[in-house]
């Protein structure tokens, strides 16, 4: 009789969280309509008048900013910057320099479509604000070199996987230089990992871990503002891939494919969909936990840590229990959170709440943030 009740009384908690969540998403929808009408609706005519006006009185401006990099780009870049993304790959030899700058003038910055226009020009550009809006804007006298640079305590000393870990701590933190764009590849010179493993793409390459085989590090520090993971990865494919390493071989996104009747049901539902979302997003998502607390305004620093994993011990965790690459990755993160909780007797809470960027259908090629935030 108690285990009924207290199931009843479970149910009847839940009727009510349901009903408050129903209420307040009426409340949300009906002030959701004149803020549009008198707010967005002007802020999207005034972004439109802004852009065309760019075009006569800042002839030396680009593009405006997509809504998605503008969001990222909104950032302290000069002092404290919190939406750096870093790229990380290990590589054998002695990595030359002056050919590295080369190759990446002649295959990225220089590049150009069938058009003839210059595909990736914001490699080229940093953020300007004109009118509230932030622009692409060309450097004044690009040069590779104030990109593509080395890591100058590597020339005369050995580096570990804890200089590798400390150096993107510092990349992470570092502001970005005024006047020119927001990224930089970094050489890390004479790397020998304690335990070295690198993606083994190529079973033949017996020799690609062996400690005596030179290595170096390259480090891409890259503003979240000037594009995504996901053009990085394909931006790497298209202009670095090789036999052993294409595109046709990487895993894509799946996106479930609807006929014309189906794609409007969809968004039809969807749409009616969005304020019950946002509106529980809003109310349940409030952490009070170690790593946000309740009531204390956090310092927002950003930290970088990490270890040597093989990418064919990810495989095998993904095979043997029939998940994603990215299930195993996730559930590896948490495991660390958890880990890290108990070792140092703090309270596990119940639930954490985590914002994650997925990649959204029609992806460009083109260097973009084009991404949907759960």
């Amino acid at each position: 009789m108690a285990a009924n009740r207290s199931r009843s009384v479970q149910a009847l908690l839940r009727l009510k969280e349901q009903l408050i969540l129903i209420l307040a998403t009426l409340a949300f929808t009906i002030s959701l309509i004149p803020l549009v009408i008198f707010l967005f609706v002007p802020c999207f005519i005034y972004r439109k008048l802004v852009s065309l006006l760019a075009i006569v009185l800042k002839p030396r401006l680009g593009k405006m900013l997509c809504a998605r990099s503008a969001l990222a780009a909104i950032d302290e870049l000069y002092t404290q910057p919190k939406c750096t993304l870093l790229g990380v790959a290990v590589v054998e030899g002695d990595v030359d320099v002056e050919r590295l700058r080369s190759d990446f003038q002649r295959r990225v910055i220089s590049a150009k479509n069938s058009k003839g226009e210059i595909m990736y020009p914001e490699f080229q550009q940093y953020f300007s604000r004109w009118g509230g809006f932030l622009f692409w804007k060309w450097e004044k006298d690009f040069k590779i070199e104030d990109h593509v640079k080395v890591y100058e305590p590597s020339v005369s000393t050995e580096m570990g996987e804890m200089d590798v870990v400390n150096l993107r701590v510092q990349l992470i933190a570092k502001p970005y230089e005024k006047g020119i764009s927001p990224w930089e590849f970094i050489v890390v010179k004479n790397y020998k990992p304690f335990n070295p493993l690198m993606i083994d793409y190529d079973n033949n390459r017996k020799n690609i871990d062996s400690p005596k085989t030179p290595k170096s590090v390259l480090i891409l520090r890259i503003h979240h503002g000037v594009t995504d993971g996901y053009s990085l990865l394909k931006l790497f494919l298209n202009t670095m891939q090789s036999e052993e390493l294409t595109l046709e071989k990487i895993p894509q996104p799946k996106f479930q494919s609807r006929n014309v009747l189906r794609n409007i049901l969809y968004c039809t539902w969807a749409t009616l969909c969005v304020p019950y979302y946002v509106t529980k997003q809003l109310l349940t998502t409030r952490d009070d936990n170690y790593f946000h607390p309740s009531g204390v305004e956090l310092k927002r620093k950003c930290f970088a840590a990490g270890t040597t994993m093989s990418v064919a011990v990810v495989r095998e965790v993904r095979e043997k229990f029939n998940v994603t690459f990215s299930a195993v990755l996730m559930n590896a993160v948490a495991g660390g959170i958890r880990r890290y909780l108990m070792t140092n007797g703090i309270e596990i809470p119940e639930k954490m709440h985590v914002t994650t960027p997925l990649p959204w259908p029609g992806h460009p090629v083109k260097l973009r943030n084009f991404w949907l935030v759960i």
